[in-house]
């Protein structure tokens, strides 16, 4: 048995991967068998990450694993590329990784528990999006949860950390629609309004 699986994700080749946290590993199946990847400290070029919380396979055949950071792992070269948390650089990856999508615009979206990270692959540096308080145009949570692009190629970002039930006091999160000026229009809930969110834990 592969114990907890996180998440699941099919590459161009046809090919499965599944974060498989409960094993700190990902596993990928060829339809015969599977190989599994683990983090090896007495190998810089390992997966880096020990606790794998989300698995995305790009349209380039590129598999990116988030978790306490973010890989990218070419299977073509078998080389493994990490981006990492760093307190001195502002420009770093911010956060634990729960969730990954590329859009069509070939840009990389990290979703973590402090925002909503851009990655610029060129120079491996990342634009932050996060609540502003007092801003209602900033993400209404820094929980990210999922990133969706629908078909017309507007990003949508659901927030809200989902293990707190909706009765307790922390009742943060919602829906965001990304404007193209980097603006972000909320949906949440409201109980006077029977046709606003059921739930903020999107």
């Amino acid at each position: 048995p592969l114990g907890k699986i996180n998440a699941i994700t099919q590459d161009p080749h046809g090919y499965m991967w599944f974060a498989g946290n409960g094993e700190s590993c990902v596993y990928r199946y060829d339809g015969n068998r599977i190989t599994t990847f683990r983090h090896d400290e007495a190998n810089s070029n390992s997966m880096g990450i020990d606790n794998p919380q989300t698995v995305y396979a790009d349209t380039q055949g590129i598999i990116w694993i988030g978790g306490n950071g973010l890989d990218a792992y070419n299977p073509a070269s078998g080389i493994f590329k990490h981006y990492r948390h760093d307190e001195n650089d502002s420009g770093s990856l911010d956060g634990i990784v729960n969730t990954i999508l590329k859009d069509h615009q070939d840009r990389l979206w990290v979703g973590t528990g402090r925002g909503l990270n851009l990655l610029d692959e060129k120079t491996g540096k990342f634009l932050h999006y996060r609540n502003v308080p007092g801003d209602p145009k900033s993400l209404s949570s820094n929980v990210v949860m999922a990133i969706y692009e629908d078909r017309s190629g507007v990003l949508w970002i659901g927030t809200g950390l989902p293990f707190f039930p909706p009765d307790q006091p922390n009742d943060e999160g919602g829906l965001n629609r990304l404007n193209p000026d980097g603006t972000f229009t909320r949906y949440v809930r409201d109980p006077n309004n029977s046709n606003s969110l059921v739930n903020n834990k999107v």
